[in-house]
């Protein structure tokens, strides 16, 4: 039976969008430098370790309330917040695992009443402001580190843990798990790697994998 549900952010818990491209349109840079950024990442130029850091440092001098204040404009998944909800109400914890920023995943946790985030801090000066620099916690391709770290701590067996994800940076989250699922806007080659597929967009779906 499954005690523990991780969840994904970018794409999984997010539609459209992405945070580091709300907070570069908020700041008005997105098409001079933020879009620059991601093709340089696209073409396979950069690691994602170094885009992570290109970004944040592009952000400095600035409050860390861009990112809320982006956070908040962000679209999410149908059913979210029930999903959360009904897992909670069925006694199941929840946890966020993303190699996104921690401000924005503990902001999101908050609303979703999940109180276990693994994420990036985005590092703040003692003037209060951004520095531009980037605490790397959860590598892209190291999410199980942060899934096996939480699972001991909670005494569980990967059989009683279901990982959700979307994309390949998320392959490493599955093997932590008993089942593991994709949304059903994820590649073929990630479908191909999971236990089980959600149809449509909402997230419900999973709640007929956990029972309870």
């Amino acid at each position: 039976m499954v005690k523990l549900v991780v969840f994904d952010i970018d794409d999984t818990l997010t539609r459209g969008t992405p945070i580091w491209e709300m907070i570069y349109r908020n700041l008005g840079t997105w098409e001079s430098v933020g879009l620059m950024h991601l093709e340089r990442f696209q073409r396979g130029e950069i690691e994602y370790n170094e885009f992570a850091r290109a970004d944040a440092h592009e952000y400095r001098g600035n409050p860390p309330s861009i990112i809320t204040d982006a956070a908040a404009m962000l679209s999410y998944a149908p059913g979210m917040h029930e999903t959360f909800a009904e897992l909670h109400s069925r006694a199941i914890a929840t946890a966020l695992v993303s190699s996104t920023i921690l401000q924005f995943a503990s902001w999101l946790a908050a609303k979703l009443d999940s109180p276990h985030v693994f994420a990036n801090p985005l590092l703040v000066g003692p003037d209060g402001l951004l520095t531009g620099e980037i605490e790397l916690s959860v590598p892209c391709n190291h999410k199980h580190h942060a899934m096996r770290a939480l699972r001991e701590k909670l005494g569980m067996s990967k059989d009683e843990v279901l990982a959700v994800g979307d994309s390949a940076l998320d392959f490493t989250m599955f093997e932590e798990a008993g089942t593991s699922c994709c949304v059903a806007h994820a590649p073929d080659e990630v479908k191909s790697a999971v236990t089980c597929c959600l149809t449509g967009d909402s997230l419900l779906g999973v709640l007929e994998l956990v029972g309870g």
